[in-house]
């Protein structure tokens, strides 16, 4: 029997379960007896994953939370096991007064958690405050004991709306929370728009630089973060001081100065990621948003270590007080001389991009008009510099590709096999004149429009145009297809 088994074999057995998809499993060994439970809850609680709010729907979703919490605080194997946990919060506080229901948990879980935030002498001047929010339901206190108390966490992921991401990154400030949060090797901050004004759901970039200086992070993700001079502190950031190698900063804008600097603190940036959100521009008051020359500059630092880039910088983005246009388009991409990857929109490269020899994979999204001319100067730069290059994406802005492979006209999918013959043929065409170009081409070649596959599936096996509309219109059975 398994129960006869050393428990270091059983141990390799139980790993094969996974903490999500077995769950039911592991719950089920840990009720066969006191060796299989030691050994099964390790891996059941690696992962603490739960949704709290709406308040009306989930309300009680504030319990297992706490529990968990009083769990860990009384547990010293689930205070090491656990390595990462995933709070959701997408309770709106401005669209409810009511508090979340804690009369199902015993006065003396409240207490634990009151006397752990005491103990902890996390904003000892806000303790008070503290203490009346865990009572009445509010997570930030208890997920900072939590996580406080979590010995070999790694990896933070939360999502929550505007009051509370506020709330509770003042909490991570420098001299509070920082000090319980030192092995997070991971941050992945999402914060959920609830506002009508897109302009309104924001995270300035100072409330997230603590996070930024913990000593073993490596990676941090963050979205709707706006950096402004005007909040900038007045310190500032010491370069080369932070230990974080990848860092994501999605729907976000920032000014030059707030940019190079966070760029500039990391010791060896390894992979960046800046996608501009222009609804949250007009909140900059007297700085500008960076534009390609500025962003270009600051990563430039990093030329010896930097090996992945993924840059989003839309077209809207404009000098204040009438200056003109500011750089949207990069110039060159040669000095990331160890670059392996570059995701990038097509309005922001020219034709005939200046890129480092070390690239191995080039995307380009947003195609809004004909690559024919970059695909072309690839495959002669694949020849003669650009010896690394082994995969080209592009991708169109709309569907299908017509903008993409030079045409005028756009029109739905199921229309390219369906619609007008001049625009399939013009359509198709397109398609084969690409092919032309990359069919020499040394690295491989990606369209990401079904349209385009289809078609080219169509050319070469010769299938009749109307599996293709029905496969298009979602009609036809893809895997038949395939």
């Amino acid at each position: 029997m398994l129960q006869r088994l050393p428990p270091e074999i059983i141990l390799l057995i139980f790993h094969h379960l996974h903490h999500e998809f077995d769950r039911q499993d592991l719950i089920r060994l840990c009720h066969v007896s006191r060796v299989f439970r030691q050994l099964a809850q390790p891996i059941l609680f690696s992962k603490f994953d739960v949704d709290i709010g709406p308040a009306e729907l989930c309300a009680n979703n504030f319990v297992p939370l706490t529990l968990f919490t009083r769990t860990v605080l009384s547990r010293g194997d689930i205070r090491k096991a656990t390595r990462e946990v995933v709070v959701r919060d997408l309770d709106d506080p401005g669209l409810s007064d009511d508090v979340r229901d804690t009369l199902s948990l015993p006065s003396d879980t409240l207490t634990m958690l009151v006397n752990e935030m005491e103990r902890l002498g996390i904003d000892k001047n806000a303790f008070p405050r503290y203490s009346t929010d865990i009572k009445s339901g509010e997570i930030n206190p208890v997920l900072v004991v939590l996580a406080a108390n979590l010995e070999r966490l790694e990896t933070l992921k939360i999502s929550y709306v505007t009051d509370h991401m506020n709330s509770l990154l003042n909490m991570f400030d420098t001299g509070m929370a920082q000090p319980y949060f030192s092995n997070l090797t991971s941050i992945d901050i999402e914060l959920v728009r609830v506002n009508e004004d897109p302009a309104m759901d924001i995270i300035y970039t100072e409330t997230i630089l603590p996070l930024l200086a913990l000593p073993r992070l490596q990676h941090f993700k963050a979205n709707r973060c706006l950096g402004d001079d005007v909040y900038h502190p007045e310190e500032g950031i010491t370069p080369n001081t932070m230990n974080f190698s990848s860092i994501s900063l999605v729907d976000s804008c920032l000014d030059d100065m707030t940019l190079a600097e966070i760029t500039m603190a990391s010791k060896s940036l390894q992979s960046f990621t800046y996608v501009v959100d222009v609804d949250i521009i007009e909140n900059l008051e007297d700085s500008d948003p960076t534009n390609t020359e500025e962003l270009m500059e600051s990563l430039c630092c990093h030329e010896e270590t930097l090996t992945e880039v993924h840059i989003e910088m839309k077209e809207r983005s404009r000098a204040r007080g009438g200056s003109g246009e500011r750089p949207t388009t990069f110039e060159s991409f040669a000095p990331l001389r160890n670059l392996h990857e570059l995701d990038i929109e097509q309005a922001a490269i020219t034709d005939a991009p200046e890129l480092p020899e070390s690239l191995q994979v080039l995307r380009i999204r947003t195609c809004t008009c004909s690559v024919f001319d970059l695909v072309e100067f690839l495959v002669k730069e694949r020849r003669t510099r650009l010896h690394n290059l082994v995969e080209v994406k592009v991708a169109p802005r709309s569907m299908p590709c017509t903008a993409m492979l030079g045409m005028e006209s756009s029109f739905l999918d199921v229309r390219v096999f369906t619609g007008k013959k001049s625009e399939v043929t013009e359509f198709k065409e397109g398609v084969i004149r690409m092919e032309a170009i990359v069919r020499e081409a040394d690295f491989k070649f990606y369209a990401e429009c079904i349209s385009y596959n289809i078609m080219l599936r169509r050319m070469r096996e010769g299938l009749e145009g109307k599996e293709d509309a029905e496969r298009i219109s979602g009609r036809y059975d893809t895997a038949k297809a395939e």
